[in-house]
């Protein structure tokens, strides 16, 4: 390993040296950094220097976030626009009476046939990401040694047009490919009586080369957990580990996750479920979040202050309480700025439908159509958002 030097200049113009380890012989990083004129800015230049709070930030080549239009499977725009006959538009106990399973039941949809054949496509999907493997445990480590993006990132594909080519079940935005936006907000087999896909997540579809495409060698890669009790799961894996070992799978290596829980838990207890490959990037924060956008313990805004266009962050919301969660989703979808940060976003959202009603008990709010408009909504804006359990 060879040690490079890269010279900074601060605001105050003086000059200092930052040791760089380099991680491959083929190529050095030397290059003279200067603070950006505005901490909102996108830079292109691999000799810029963001500056934000006082942190200074490497920007090397950001990939460009296109802007590609969101294109809905075809069962999600029949969901969309047939909400009110399908039930969707429920917002009380009253007016939910209408099983939201039918758009997967109901054979007399125009739906149903490709939907069956999306179920059956689902068991190849989840195989194929069951037994990928890879040998690159940290996708920067060989950006930083001169990869071609493009050539790295195509080792990560699971050719999701040819595992959906006879459903085409698959929604489309500038975050890839995802699954359809759909109730039961669950598993697909949820629906046929088999509730131990309750906490299923293996139905979750990720684009990964389109992922690692927004990955520059110097990206930092954040994990948010808001909602991050592990002994709720006690008895069978937390589905946030689960995610969180299914990216690194991909070559995701999580420089930290930032796990919020409100309810008081024996860190000796937390950390004893984590498992020992993820305790040096575990920070577990035993305290609740708050929706102020101004207030110290959003998260959100953290992210503003600290992260840039050029990491990857991934969020996860799941902290049962509506008029708090719901007010957070939607900052994320009406505030462009984090458009411009977030890569993947988790959210359960409670909201009326029937079957999932005494699960979420008294914290239901909102319809399912609602539900569509914030997931589609975020979706077309770049953040690849996916129902959460």
């Amino acid at each position: 390993m060879t040690i490079k030097y890269v010279l900074m200049v601060g605001m105050a113009g003086v000059a200092s040296l930052l040791i760089v380890k380099q991680l491959s012989l083929e190529r050095s990083l030397v290059a003279l950094l200067w603070p950006t004129e505005s901490a909102g800015s996108t830079q292109q230049s691999v000799s810029t220097l963001s500056h934000s709070s006082g942190a200074y930030h490497l920007l090397v080549e950001p990939p460009e976030r296109k802007d590609v239009p969101y294109t809905p499977a075809s069962s999600e725009a029949y969901a969309n626009d047939h909400a009110e006959e399908l039930g969707f538009l429920a917002n009380d106990t009253d007016t939910m009476t209408m099983a939201s399973c039918r758009i997967f039941t109901d054979a007399e949809l125009p739906t149903h046939k490709s939907l069956q054949a999306y179920r059956t496509e689902l068991t190849e999907y989840t195989r194929r990401v069951d037994e990928f493997s890879t040998d690159i445990p940290d996708l920067r480590v060989p950006l930083q040694a001169g990869a071609d993006r493009e050539q790295l990132c195509s080792t990560l594909d699971l050719n999701l047009t040819d595992v959906f080519a006879e459903s085409k079940q698959l929604s489309h935005g500038s975050f890839g490919y995802a699954e359809p936006l759909l109730p039961p907000m669950r598993h697909p087999e949820f629906c046929f009586g088999r509730r131990q896909h309750l906490m299923a997540l293996n139905y979750l579809i990720h684009d990964w080369p389109a992922m690692c495409k927004r990955l520059t060698p110097f990206s930092r890669t954040v994990f948010i957990d808001m909602g991050a009790s592990l002994a709720f799961h006690s008895n069978r894996q937390s589905p946030a580990i689960y995610i969180l070992e299914t990216y690194k799978k991909f070559g995701f290596a999580f420089d930290h996750v930032y796990a919020f829980e409100i309810t008081k838990q024996e860190p000796t207890r937390v950390f004893e479920m984590v498992p020992s490959n993820m305790l040096h990037q575990y920070h577990w924060i035993n305290v609740g979040v708050e929706s102020d956008p101004e207030g110290k313990m959003n998260p959100l805004r953290m992210l503003l202050e600290q992260f840039k266009e050029d990491d990857f962050v991934v969020i996860k919301l799941d902290i049962d309480t509506g008029w708090i969660e719901v007010p957070l989703a939607h900052q994320l979808l009406n505030d462009d700025r984090y458009s411009k940060l977030v890569d993947q976003f988790y959210f359960e959202h409670h909201v009326w439908q029937l079957e999932l009603a005494g699960d979420w008990g008294s914290s239901k709010e909102g319809s399912i159509k609602s539900s569509f408009d914030l997931f589609g909504g975020l979706r077309k804006k770049g953040i690849a958002a996916h129902y959460w359990v």
